[in-house]
């Protein structure tokens, strides 16, 4: 494998599972009951707190579409979150799915640009998600079904982690505080909340490969993702410099920086090795994977150190009444 001799501090593997359980009930009579149709299944006409429907624009081709939504329904399914392309199933957020495709050479392949919009309930717009990524070779748009899938993926668990931040901001919001002496005798538990900031010089699609794996996986190693710096207990900002060709390889450096909100800088993950010439200059693939998998497991030792210190901190203060 391309990035097998990582830093020390990232050198680890993570798996995660999640098991999801529905239940049902049957009706109960009614005097004066409606005689007409009865619609079964209870989603097509209840709005759920957290459901999504996907809408796919005339812009994106069926044969593009389809495996695309199906994927992101995945995503959903797996974050937990309902979801459906059936129009008349009624959400709490709507996903508007639109592309351009840009080709200036005819024999060259493909830059696709995807735009997903998500909008709430009533049509008002939360947030755009956008992908740039340019095939391996022309006609990938068409052929390759497999990185079109990926892509589905990749955009529907993005939103699905976006809806999960806000169901936790708003959770905290309703919250009603504990009786204060038993929260203050309770052990404090700091679970890293991460900004990432921006991915600089990297080739290719190389800084949204890397953003987008290193969030999924920083949230599977236990961490949290923040959409907004301020709500963030630590701040990543990734580095990367690809050397001149040489005998036909690229050496490739990356360094991640760590600091908390205010600057303060509380580490680094470095991560050297070699590949083929020019291989970053499109679509990275399985290394921004590779790359991310070791990198997170340096953030978050850095980061779990750092909150370490600031409960040993708390620890000594001394209660006044």
């Amino acid at each position: 494998m391309l990035f097998d001799r990582f830093h020390p501090f990232a050198i680890f593997l993570f798996a995660a599972s999640l098991l999801v359980g529905l239940s049902a009930c049957g009706d109960l009579p009614k005097p004066f009951a409606h005689e007409g149709p009865v619609h079964s299944n209870p989603l097509l006409k209840s709005v759920r707190t957290d459901s999504v429907r996907i809408e796919m624009g005339a812009s994106i081709p069926s044969s593009i579409a389809d495996p695309m939504s199906k994927s992101a329904l995945n995503a959903f399914k797996q974050a937990n979150i309902p979801a459906s392309r059936t129009l008349d199933f009624v959400p709490s957020y709507i996903i508007k799915g639109g592309m351009k495709i840009y080709q200036d050479d005819a024999s060259a392949p493909e830059t696709a640009e995807f735009n997903w919009r998500l909008l709430d309930g009533t049509g008002t717009a939360l947030k755009s998600f956008n992908l740039k990524i340019t095939g391996d070779q022309t006609g990938w748009l068409f052929f390759d079904k497999q990185l079109i899938g990926e892509i589905g993926r990749s955009l529907g668990m993005e939103i699905a982690n976006h809806i999960e931040g806000r169901k936790i901001q708003i959770r905290k919001k309703l919250e009603i505080p504990d009786d204060q002496f038993a929260r203050n005798n309770q052990p404090e538990k700091l679970i890293p909340r991460f900004f990432i900031a921006e991915v600089v010089g990297a080739p290719g699609d190389g800084a949204l490969s890397l953003d987008r794996a290193l969030r999924r996986l920083l949230k599977k190693s236990g961490g949290e993702i923040s959409y907004e710096r301020p709500a963030a207990t630590h701040l990543v900002k990734g580095f990367v410099n690809v050397s001149e060709e040489f005998h036909g390889t690229n050496d490739i450096a990356i360094t991640w920086l760590v600091t908390a909100p205010k600057g303060q800088e509380l580490g680094k993950v470095t991560q050297i090795n070699r590949v083929p010439a020019g291989r970053l200059n499109r679509r990275w693939g399985d290394i921004a994977f590779a790359i991310a998998q070791g990198a997170s497991n340096g953030i978050m030792d850095i980061a779990e150190r750092h909150n370490r210190k600031r409960t040993q901190k708390n620890g000594l203060k001394i209660p006044y009444n």
